[in-house]
Formats: C-alpha cells, structure tokens, sequence
C-alpha cells in the first residue's frame, strides 16, 4: 500500500517540477533537431522579407548568423516589441527560462546554402552600417538567433533574433506552427530601436 502510494505522489509532483514529458527540451539550452528545423524555416522566410535587406545594394548576399545563441531576460521587452500581438504568458515563461545559458549553432547549420555561421567577438560591428559592408562584403544582413521555445505539445514555436546591420539595433519575433511535419510562420514582427 505505501509503495502504491509514493507512487502516486511521485507521478503527481513530476510535473509541477517541470518534469514534463510532453516538452522534454523545453528548459534545456541543448540544441535539437526540432530547433534546427524551427531556426531554418526562420532564416528561409526572413531571407525573402524586405526586412532582411539591411544593406539595400546587396538583395542577393548571404546572411551571416551568430554561431551561438543569444541570452533573452526581460519580458517586457519581449511583450513592446511585439506591439499588438499576443503570445502567452506561458510561452514567454518558457522562451525566457530555454534562453537563461546560451547554445551553440553546428558549423554545417544552413538554410538552402544561404547562410554562413560565424564567431563574432565584437558584435557591435554589426551595429556599424558604414563598417559591416568592408568587413563582410558578400553579406546583406546578419541574425543573432535566440532558442525557440515551444507550447502545445510542441506544435508551436517562438523564436527571437537580433538582425542587421542598424543603426541602434533591431529584433524580431517569430511565432510558428507545426503542420504536416513542416513548421509554418504565423505571424512575425520586427522592432527598431532608437
């Protein structure tokens, strides 16, 4: 009987501990397949959008994306960028929680051949628009990626990334959705800063 018992109170308190099986790498920095899939279908559509082309003579150059992720911290933040759109507090938990540490990118990580990963020290080039096209001249833009973070059994999917160049920096938001093994863009929305 106490064993059934401690059974029970161990199958009731694993998720209120967030040991959850339904997102396994929802608070875990390690890179997974899903995310590289979630991260490719991000960088195929942002290589289409008029956003992408931060330098206006270079539509067709690659983009340059960090070869590490970015550390995300503050809600507000999150919540003013993304103006009149809604995500759930639970996704942004979860978003903020994935983002504490940071991951690394693989070398080969590549969308349609159109990216090249690269190790930035001093990202505040990027931020340079009159330097970024002398240091990488067969770039246009370039993305400092966030890990998705995911709801709904995984279905959904938020990423955030730093791009440019700019002058005093941008971010944009993603939200997706997993439809016939292919992840879809529901909506995204880029925030400049002044």
């Amino acid at each position: 009987m106490h064993n059934r018992l401690a059974a029970l109170v161990i199958l009731w308190a694993l998720p209120l501990a967030g040991c959850s099986a339904e997102q396994p790498n929802e608070m875990s920095s390690a890179l997974t397949e899903t995310d590289l899939q979630v991260l490719q279908t991000v960088v195929r559509d942002w290589d289409q959008a008029d956003e992408s082309i931060c330098l206006h003579e270079r539509t067709n150059g690659v983009i340059l994306v960090h070869s590490s992720t970015a550390r995300e911290n503050n809600p507000t933040q999150i919540r003013a960028d993304i103006g009149d759109q809604h995500l759930p507090d639970n996704l942004i938990r979860a978003f903020l929680e994935r983002n504490a540490a940071s991951a690394g990118l693989p070398a080969d990580f590549s969308a349609d051949g159109r990216t090249i990963i690269t190790n930035v020290e001093d990202r505040t080039i990027f931020h340079q628009t009159y330097r970024f096209p002398e240091l990488y001249p067969k770039a246009k833009s370039f993305m400092h990626f966030s890990l998705p973070a995911y709801m709904d059994s995984g279905s959904t999917a938020l990423v955030r990334f730093d791009f440019g160049p700019t002058h005093h920096g941008a971010t944009c938001t993603y939200l997706l959705r997993r439809e016939n093994d292919r992840w879809i863009v529901v909506w995204k929305k880029t925030a400049h800063y002044a």
